[in-house]
This record gives C-alpha cells, sequence and structure tokens, in this order.
C-alpha cells in the first residue's frame, strides 16, 4: 500500500513509518527539510513548508498515496 506519512521523523511517528516499511508498504515522508532527524531508511521524502504546500502538491500527486497518515497534531486540512 502506498502511504504518505505526514511529518513522521519524531516520536511516534517514526515508530509507525519503522512499521509501516516492516510490513512491506511503500512510505513516502512529507516534512521540513530544515529537520535535523535521521532520515528514515527506506522511505522516500518530499521537502515542504507547510505554510506552502502548493508547491509540493504535484509530487504527492504523482506518488498517488492510497493513505495519508497525519502525525503533526496540529495540522488542519493541509491535502484536499
Amino acid at each position: 500500500m502506498k502511504i504518505l506519512v505526514i511529518g513522521g521523523t519524531r516520536f511516534i511517528g517514526a515508530f509507525a513509518v519503522r512499521s509501516l516499511l516492516s510490513k512491506g508498504h511503500e512510505v513516502t515522508l512529507l516534512h521540513r527539510e530544515k529537520s535535523d532527524n535521521e532520515l528514515i531508511l527506506g522511505a522516500n521524502n518530499i521537502y515542504c513548508d507547510f505554510e506552502n504546500i502548493e508547491v509540493e502538491i504535484n509530487e504527492i500527486r504523482k506518488f498517488n498515496p492510497e493513505i495519508v497518515l497525519d502525525m503533526i497534531a496540529k495540522t488542519v486540512g493541509l491535502i484536499t
């Protein structure tokens, strides 16, 4: 399954991403490039300023996720 994870580089998000990868899912992380977190091996990355997500919307559409998992608790309606 193709899964887009918004955030996912810290805390429970990183755990969830590793778990999804171990089950054979194709995972793409949508996160800030300036993140200093170690990238999760096996996941693809789309770097994005969440204030200007429309800049990367074509990359998100190209990935064509079946599921979007938002790991940022304060996020409201980023992708429509």
